[in-house]
Formats: C-alpha cells, sequence, structure tokens
C-alpha cells in the first residue's frame, strides 16, 4: 500500500543497536517471519530521514541517558532528524520517563517526543521543558480487533464506523490543539483510518505492527525461570524481550507476536487512510 508513499518516512527503532544498525546499514535482528517481512519492505529504510527512537509500552526499556545522547548524536551525523519515544508509565518511573525528556531537550531543544501518557504530557507542560509534543499512537483510541474487519456484518459495529477513532470527536482534537498539540500517532489498521475531519492535525502512520494491547506485567520474566510465575510483576528486568518472542499456537488471519509487556500484530495490507496523513513511521521488527 506504502510503495509509492511521497512524503516523509521515518524508521522506529525501540533499542540503541537498532540506531546503530539503521545508520549504519546493518541488518536488524528478529523472528524469520519479521526478517522475511523486512526483506520486501528494506527501501523504506533507505529513503527514511528521521528516527523514532524509544519504546512506548514498557519503562523498563526507557533508553539511558548516555544511549539518548549517543543516538541523537549518530542520527545527526548521518543527517537523519530523531524524534525520542517516551512510554506510559506509573508513578514509580515516571520521574525517569521526565527525565529522558530533559536529556533529550538538552542536546536537541525543541525536538520532538512521542508521547503515550497524560500525565507526562501534564508534567512536561508543567515543567516547561522545550519539546514539540506529539500525540502517540496508544492515545488514539481505535478499534483493534482484527475480526472486524475480517467480519463486519457479523458485528454489532456499522462497517462504516469501524475506521473511526477518538479524533471523530471534535472536543478531543480541540483539547490537544489547545495544548499546542498538532501531529498524532495512529496504526495502519485492517479496516483502515478515517481522520478526515480532524482540522488542525497531521497525522503518523505506523506500519506494518499494529500495537494490540500490554499491561503492567510481562511474561517473559518468567520464561526463563518457572519459580518466578506466569506474570511476575516485580521482579528485575533482564530484557528478555531483546531475545525472545511468544507466537501464538495457531495462526489466524493476521501473524501476532508478543514481545515483553505488548501484544502485536503484522498488517502488511492495511485498509484506507483518510485523513492529513504526512508521515509513514516503518517499524522493521516488533516494536520491543
Amino acid at each position: 500500500m506504502f510503495e509509492s508513499w511521497d512524503k516523509e518516512i521515518c524508521v522506529a527503532v525501540s533499542s540503541f543497536d537498532g540506531v546503530k544498525n539503521f545508520v549504519g546499514g546493518k541488518p536488524f535482528r528478529g523472528s524469520p517471519r519479521e526478517l522475511a517481512a523486512l526483506d520486501k519492505t528494506k527501501m523504506f529504510l533507505e529513503r527514511a530521514s528521521r528516527v523514532y527512537f524509544g519504546n512506548e509500552t514498557c519503562a523498563r526499556r526507557l533508553p539511558l541517558r548516555a544511549e539518548i545522547i549517543g543516538a541523537y548524536s549518530l542520527c545527526l551525523s548521518f543527517g537523519k532528524e530523531m524524534s525520542l519515544v517516551l512510554p506510559y508509565a506509573g508513578e514509580r518511573d515516571m520521574e525517569s520517563v521526565i527525565s529522558a525528556a530533559e536529556t533529550f531537550s538538552a542536546v536537541n531543544p525543541g525536538g520532538e517526543v512521542i508521547v503515550n501518557d497524560l500525565g507526562v504530557i501534564g508534567l512536561i507542560k508543567e515543567k516547561n521543558i522545550p519539546v514539540k509534543i506529539v500525540l502517540g499512537r496508544l492515545l488514539s483510541r481505535q478499534k483493534r480487533d482484527p475480526r472486524f474487519a475480517e467480519f463486519p456484518h457479523a458485528s454489532n459495529i456499522a462497517a462504516e464506523e469501524l475506521p473511526l477513532s477518538s479524533f471523530s470527536v471534535p472536543s478531543f482534537s480541540e483539547f490537544f490543539l489547545g495544548l499546542g498539540i498538532s501531529r498524532a500517532g495512529f496504526d495502519s489498521l485492517p479496516q483502515g483510518i478515517n481522520v478526515s475531519g480532524a482540522g488542525g492535525f497531521e497525522f503518523d502512520a505506523y506500519w506494518p505492527w499494529v500495537y494490540v494491547t500490554s499491561g503492567r506485567s510481562c511474561q517473559l520474566l518468567g520464561a526463563r525461570d518457572p519459580k518466578k510465575g506466569k506474570y511476575p510483576l516485580e521482579e528485575p528486568c533482564g530484557k528478555e524481550c531483546l531475545v525472545m518472542e511468544m507466537e501464538p499456537e495457531k495462526e489466524g488471519a493476521f501473524y501476532a507476536a508478543q514481545k515483553g509487556n505488548a501484544v502485536w500484530m503484522e498488517v502488511l495490507g492495511p485498509g484506507t487512510m483518510s485523513g492529513n496523513f504526512t508521515r509513514l513511521v516503518y517499524e522493521p521488527v516488533v516494536p520491543a
């Protein structure tokens, strides 16, 4: 669908190694299924002019100060822009998330920060951190169940309503415009997205990995030690999501995978994207 895309292209990477691989033209690590899709779409890496660096769902994967500075320096030296991606966070992690925003603003005043938490937006505003806030895709509410696209007439939701989101409510976009936020991200869903009525906004289309769900706990924390239980909450994080993932026993209409505390599905052929979409955010592998 995006082969003829003629607007800005960004590449989303969650680790410092991912940034180094991108700017250095080195291969990405991933499962055979991920790498097969990457091989078909690697042209987007060659055309990308901006890096989205960070993790959306897990504060434990927040880049370190040295990694933020190093990633920005790498991007700058290779002629790429960089936006810092921040996750949603609980009270115990909020300070480190805000610290990451301050670190980024110190090396790149006025730079873009992709925010997926209303509390983080509030603190950035309260502390007057000099960054440009972009609304992350986790805050752009969508109907993410792939069964809606497969069986629209079997559901109780009219097919024309499936591509709609929270931006279909005027007060939603007006609220964020009042905060000085005029860009937001969306997943490229099977049923498509319609934000044609949201004036004043520019939109990002994330592709091909669609966010399904996430939570506090990470099932992978107990993958190597059954004594930790299925959903250990307070166990030390060994970043198992960097080296392993979980797949369903049976394949459905879309390939799905869990990495860390989040589940993602691959949608190579999304529906129609209607609205002021000015960026494609290409994700070479599962964003974890």
